[in-house]
């Protein structure tokens, strides 16, 4: 029986070993470093994860706080401002007298007097004229309206006018008579309205002694008046020591007729500027320039101002 035997060497049995040894090296650093890198992963996983948790939290919660403030803050600005209802804005001139008490409970709103502190039920759809009513029997608020709120605004925005009759009065008929006038002329009615029926009824209600004039009258009023006036100014302006200037505006209206008036502008002796309307004239047709001319120095000559004239200033429109 033949046996094969095999010789090992020294240097055989030293390859065999760092075999082995580079082998197991291996073989446990491969499987240490995959066990650090899941450890590592998990770990990094473990911490995100928690760490992503916790933000969201906070998140979370600083934003449901802040919403719920916010929410707190509006519920407390509707209570106490009232703007509750249909976020509608007080309008009315009577909430300056008012004070509106809201409620969350819908159609619970009040409104309060600021003087009687009396409250009223202020619903929705209700409007302001149960304000506007107590305010008119209120006696706390006609004390602190009091009688110095002359030409003041009532509760529905309107101007209330009031006059301080002087106890010194006495009815003066002529007065009155050209108070008239002054009226006519300077709203421009017709002389026919001092016998309109209405104004009679409403002057007989005034006062009933006061006799109204006619329209006829009415017109002569109107001339002397006027003629007062021009001698007046025609005084003023023969006492004026220096120049005067003139400035002269013509235009033509749709009946094609033209029209000029005259302003007086002078500087008295104290250094006042004054400045008034002379005359005003229809031109004759044609409305030439030299037409024109003879009109403005019509209006000098009749007031005696020709030779103060220093210059004027011509405006034609058409």
């Amino acid at each position: 029986m033949e046996v094969d035997t095999e010789l090992v060497t020294p240097s055989d049995s030293v390859s065999n070993y760092e075999a082995n040894y580079e082998a197991s090296y291996e073989a446990n650093y491969e499987a240490s470093y995959e066990s650090s890198q899941e450890a590592s992963h998990e770990a990094n996983y473990t911490a995100n994860h928690e760490a992503n948790h916790e933000a969201n939290h906070e998140t979370n919660y600083e934003a449901n706080d802040e919403t719920n403030h916010d929410t707190n803050d509006e519920a407390s600005v509707t209570t106490t401002s009232g703007s509750r209802i249909n976020n509608r804005k007080l309008l009315s001139p009577v909430w300056k007298h008012f004070t509106l008490i809201a409620s969350y409970e819908p159609n619970k709103d009040k409104a309060k007097c600021n003087y009687c502190k009396k409250e009223f039920s202020q619903k929705q759809s209700s409007g302001t004229t149960h304000l506007h009513r107590h305010l008119k029997s209120c006696i706390k608020y006609k004390k602190a309206l009091g009688s110095s709120n002359s030409n003041s605004k009532n509760t529905r925005g309107q101007t209330q006018l009031t006059f301080n009759q002087s106890t010194n009065w006495v009815y003066s008929q002529e007065k009155s008579r050209m108070d008239l006038v002054n009226m006519i002329i300077g709203d421009e009615l017709s002389f026919q309205f001092s016998e309109h029926s209405g104004f009679l009824t409403f002057v007989k209600g005034l006062r009933p002694n006061f006799k109204v004039c006619s329209a006829d009258t009415i017109r002569r009023d109107t001339l002397k008046l006027y003629q007062d006036k021009k001698t007046s100014i025609r005084n003023i302006l023969q006492n004026v020591s220096g120049r005067i200037s003139l400035t002269t505006d013509v235009w033509t209206s749709q009946q094609q007729l033209s029209y000029s008036s005259v302003m007086v502008h002078f500087i008295d002796k104290d250094w006042k500027l004054f400045s008034f309307l002379m005359s005003f004239r229809l031109i004759r047709f044609p409305h030439t320039g030299v037409n024109i001319a003879s009109s403005i120095k019509s209006s000098t000559d009749d007031f005696l101002i020709t030779t103060k004239v220093l210059y004027f200033i011509l405006l034609y429109t058409v």
